[in-house]
């Protein structure tokens, strides 16, 4: 059954996010903090702030899926790597897999049309293939904070007399963070390794995306790119052996090599 597939390969990519403006990711408000902070940014246990894995993951996939569903049914990319869109509500699925009495083939069949999106980055009810780890930043990061005029939601216009300070991570500073993704042995799933392949292809050539909040106050630009891939098989996993390496101008060559074999370059 595709829900429990053979692993073929377990890629690990080492990523460099490197933030192009400003950027916030909310932390928990308050306007009770010594500070006097409205918006805090998020920080670990030991003040460090840091971009949560679940919302770089959240960030990545709405920019493919958006890409994805723009493409025609007839897209040259979708039929080249075998790339589905999804033909069913989460909800159908999570109901599938609730249901008593063991109705295995309903269960694979909304698995099939849950499309290469869910199949990479999980639906309710599958454990996603991929996952991503929080991003810290090697150096010392000196947070600064912003006042700015709070906005009234129902007018769109300028509260008078209403500020908002809040904290933020100044452009020019590095997170790392990995990104595992486990490719599993089934024709089924060809679409959705391609999809992770060409998603490796996107960081390589350097992906600028919108991370965090207040996007429409020049919040978030950034740049993800890749350090190093590294790639295990089953065997070099279960025997505890060092992986296949790639850095600088191998990356692109193993991604290409690899996509070559769903579909072509």
């Amino acid at each position: 059954m595709e829900l429990h597939s053979k692993l073929k390969y377990r890629i690990i990519s080492h990523l460099s996010i490197e933030l192009l403006e400003d950027l916030r990711v909310g932390g928990e408000e308050s306007s009770f903090m010594p500070s006097g902070v409205d918006l805090p940014i998020v920080k670990n246990k030991n003040g460090s702030p840091y971009l949560p894995g679940s919302s770089l993951k959240g960030v990545i996939r709405s920019y493919i899926e958006r890409i994805i569903n723009s493409l025609d049914e007839t897209s040259e990319v979708l039929k080249k790597y075998k790339i589905t869109k999804s033909n069913i509500e989460e909800n159908d699925f999570q109901n599938a897999y609730n249901t008593k009495g063991g109705e295995l083939g309903q269960l694979e069949n909304e698995f099939q049309n849950a499309g290469s999106i869910n199949h990479v980055f999980g639906i309710s009810g599958y454990a996603a293939p991929l996952k991503i780890s929080d991003a810290y930043s090697d150096e010392k990061i000196l947070v600064e904070t912003r006042t700015h005029v709070s906005i009234d939601l129902n007018t769109g216009k300028a509260k008078k007399h209403a500020l908002i300070t809040l904290e933020l991570i100044p452009k020019g500073y590095k997170f790392n963070t990995t990104m595992i993704f486990d490719e599993l042995d089934d024709e089924l799933l060809n679409g959705a390794n391609a999809l992770h392949l060409l998603i490796l292809k996107m960081f390589n050539a350097g992906l600028e995306i919108h991370i965090g909040g207040w996007k429409s106050r020049g919040y978030g630009l950034s740049k993800i790119s890749i350090s190093k891939i590294e790639v295990y098989s089953p065997q070099k996993l279960i025997l505890s052996e060092k992986p296949n390496i790639y850095e600088g101008k191998k990356i692109d060559t193993y991604i290409e090599e690899r996509l070559n074999e769903y579909g072509g370059a």
